[in-house]
């Protein structure tokens, strides 16, 4: 059954029901021809009272009781609805709005990504392009950081002038080098650079120092031997500002500096620079005479076009000299961190950096040996190696002839260069070589070092041969020398070679023999000389007498024989 209690009134809106529409309906909305106007808003909820008629109603007869319409319950169930809608996304329609709005979310964040991305990378070239302009050069310039035009006499500057200058109408300005500082008084000892003359001027208690970069900069900062830019009031005169002067240039921790004093000049690498008597040369704060730097020190120099005006010692040496290292059998030095040298290889004192060093010495023939020494700058420290232990001493053999066999308590040596190393104590010591002497000789070894010299005698060493001749008392010549008569024998001493033998007697025909001998060879030789054929003498021929016969009938010495090459 059918609700028809407000057939007879005009339609009437729900009054809690809002007249604008929510925004996610909107689209559909626009499709709808209906206005709200539609409605009729004459009828208000205080012109009919329901009560009564539901009663009526109620009580009709055989009717059911019916539950009254609440309009305030519907209002509620359409609000609640309009939560839900709300909770899920809006529906169809609000869904499709949120990812329309995402979409153009997105878009405007990724441009702006990619637009901080372009900037982060114009930044990093930029930085990067003047990075490598900076290490191009050795320092700035004076375009660099805040440029000025040239400073001039009169103080004219077209800059806009500093808090202390402004005011002032007699300014002057010079570039000078401060060579003295007065803490207390505010004061500054300046060598201006133009006239290299010298002055001393204070500071005005409003006075701007300000570094290269355009900073402020404290008056503690300063320090003696650097160059400024000094702007002063001619009427006081005081100074009124202080500026690093921004062509200066640096050359930090340099060595092998090379300084020709006769040239005044100072070589840094390829760079050479000039110096006069106005540089500063400074070692922690004191003066140095320049000729106190030595090409192993590490200097810093400042300067102002080719001119240095102030050389500072960074580090500087001194010089070690060892002694009494001949004892050292293959002797090595390490100084620090250095390489090793080794100590016959050393003629000069070795240039060290100043300070405390630790030195180690190694030697075949030594225990090793670790010193700390201090080496003061410009000096010479001498160290002595003759008070290292020994473990051995050393003995220099000198043999002759050469190439002989060295040995000590029968075993049998190799010398390198003559030295050997030997233990401390007595022993024995025999040279050898063949066809020569043996010399052997007893020592006692107490001193680290020894020398001992050998000259071996060449050994004489002979050989025998024993001639017998038939008949006897036969001549023997050697080598065309008469040496005796074999009575029936004869025996000869000589040395190894070659021998040539002539056995001679009357009557007999003259026996020629050459014979070898060895150092040692005994050789016995038989003789049997043949007899001279005689003839009847025939009286028609006049044959004259032999060759060699005289008046006895004996014969006389034959010419010697030919050479023999041994």
């Amino acid at each position: 059954m059918s609700d028809n209690r407000f057939k007879d009134f005009p339609t009437k809106r729900i009054p809690s029901i809002d007249k604008k529409k929510p925004d996610y309906f909107a689209d559909f909305y626009e499709d709808e021809e209906y206005e709200d106007d539609d409605y009729d808003d004459s009828y208000e909820d205080d012109d009919y009272d329901t009560a009564e008629y539901d009663q009526e109603y109620d009580a009709r007869p055989g009717g059911t009781a019916r539950r009254r319409v609440d309009h305030s319950s519907q209002m509620r169930s359409y609000e609640e609805r309009k939560a839900r809608r709300n909770r899920n996304g809006g529906g169809q329609y609000g869904n499709r709005r949120k990812s329309s709005i995402r979409e153009k979310s997105k878009a405007a964040i990724t441009a702006l990504y990619i637009g901080l991305l372009v900037v982060v990378v114009a930044v990093c070239v930029t930085a990067l392009i003047l990075g490598f302009q900076w290490l191009m050069r050795e320092g700035p310039t004076p375009d660099d950081f805040l440029p000025r035009p040239p400073i001039t006499e009169n103080g004219n500057d077209d800059e806009q002038d500093s808090q202390a200058v402004t005011g002032r109408p007699d300014i002057r300005t010079f570039s000078a080098m401060i060579t003295g500082i007065t803490t207390n008084s505010r004061g500054l000892t300046l060598l201006n650079i133009d006239t290299e003359t010298s002055i001393s001027m204070p500071l005005d208690e409003d006075a701007d120092i300000i570094n290269r970069m355009g900073s402020a900069m404290y008056f503690s900062q300063l320090r003696i031997g650097q160059l400024v830019d000094i702007r002063y009031d001619a009427r006081f005169p005081q100074i009124v500002e202080i500026r690093e002067n921004a062509r200066a240039w640096n050359r930090d921790a340099r060595t092998n500096v090379q300084i020709n004093i006769e040239n005044r000049t100072i070589s840094v690498g390829h760079e050479a620079f000039e110096f006069n008597s106005q540089t500063l040369v400074m070692h922690r704060g004191e003066h140095i005479p320049i000729s106190q730097i030595r090409p192993a020190d590490s200097v810093s120099i400042m300067g102002l076009g080719i001119m240095a005006w102030l050389i500072e010692l960074d580090s500087a040496s001194g010089s070690l000299q060892l002694t009494n290292t001949d004892h050292i059998v293959n002797g090595r030095i390490a100084i620090g961190n250095l390489h090793p040298l080794f100590l016959d290889e050393i003629t000069d004192p070795i240039d060290i950096p100043e300070g405390p060093h630790v030195i180690n010495v190694e030697g075949d023939n030594i225990e090793p040996f670790q010193e700390t020494i201090t080496i003061v700058a410009g000096q010479i420290r001498t160290l002595s190696l003759g008070d290292i232990a020994l473990t051995q001493a050393t003995i220099e053999i000198d043999v002759t002839p050469a190439n002989a066999f060295i040995f000590i308590n029968d075993q049998r040596v190799q010398p390198m260069a003559g030295m050997l190393q030997v233990d401390f104590g007595e022993m024995t010591i025999r040279v050898e070589r063949e066809g020569y002497i043996t010399e052997e000789r007893e020592l006692y070894i107490d001193s680290p070092t020894n020398s001992l010299t050998f000259d071996l005698e060449e050994e004489v060493v002979i050989a025998h041969i024993v001639l017998f001749t038939t008949p006897s008392n036969a001549e023997i010549y050697v080598n065309g020398n008469f040496v005796g008569r074999a009575t029936p024998s004869i025996t000869l001493q000589v040395h190894p070679g070659v021998y040539n033998i002539v056995a001679r007697a009357t009557g007999y025909m003259d026996y020629n023999a050459s014979i070898m001998v060895s150092a040692g060879d005994e050789i016995t030789r038989n003789i049997t000389l043949t007899p001279v054929v005689t003839h009847t003498p025939d009286h028609n021929l006049n044959i004259p007498p032999q060759h060699g016969e005289n008046e006895g009938g004996g014969f006389g010495i034959p010419p010697p024989p030919p050479p023999i090459v041994p």
